[in-house]
């Protein structure tokens, strides 16, 4: 019977023992970076989630504050249609409405968007000025006629905007925004 010397099974347990540990160092540095992924991922999620709540709010205040318009919108086109102290009422809820919700978009909307709502806002807020100074009826209507047209185009804008950002087809992409002589809305 041979004999071994005694440095190769040193050697043989040394290797054992470094392979062991670089197992274990691999393994390591593999779940780290799969924590890190499911972070990252888990962090995207959330600011998807905001946009996409913040985004809804925006535009549901401006749908909202768009239909209290248009009453008052057709009175000054010269429909007969009664316009009361309720009506305003409602304008000045959407009008607040609308301001209250600014401050969620302005955190995790894009530079773009928020030129873009604020290009929306400020129309909406000229036409409601416009349409309440001195009454619907009294209102001017070449310009009850440019803020509706500026309004429409920043929220078509806006919106497609918005749904490109949370990954969705944009609305109508081939089109432009529909002046408002074409379509009305």
């Amino acid at each position: 019977m041979t004999q071994v010397p005694l440095w190769v099974p040193v050697a043989v347990g040394l290797l054992g023992f470094l392979g062991v540990l670089g197992a274990q160092f691999i393994a390591a540095w593999r779940e780290d970076r799969r924590w890190n992924r499911e972070k990252s991922r888990d962090e995207d999620n959330k600011r998807f989630d905001a946009r996409r709540a913040a985004y809804a709010e925006v535009i549901g205040s401006l749908e909202s504050w768009d239909w209290v318009l248009h009453p008052l919108k057709d009175k000054a086109r010269g429909k007969d249609l009664e316009i009361g102290e309720p009506e305003l009422v409602d304008l000045r809820t959407a009008w607040i409405e609308a301001k209250n919700v600014l401050g969620p978009i302005n955190l995790v909307a894009t530079t773009e968007i928020r030129d873009l709502l604020r290009t929306a806002m400020i129309a909406r807020s000229r036409l409601s000025r416009e349409l309440t100074a001195d009454g619907p009826e009294k209102a001017r209507l070449e310009l009850v006629e440019k803020h509706w047209a500026q309004a429409q185009d920043a929220y078509a804008r806006l919106r497609n905007v918005m749904r490109r950002d949370l990954g969705f087809e944009p609305v109508d992409p081939q089109h432009p925004p529909a002046q408002p002589q074409q379509v009305e809305r």
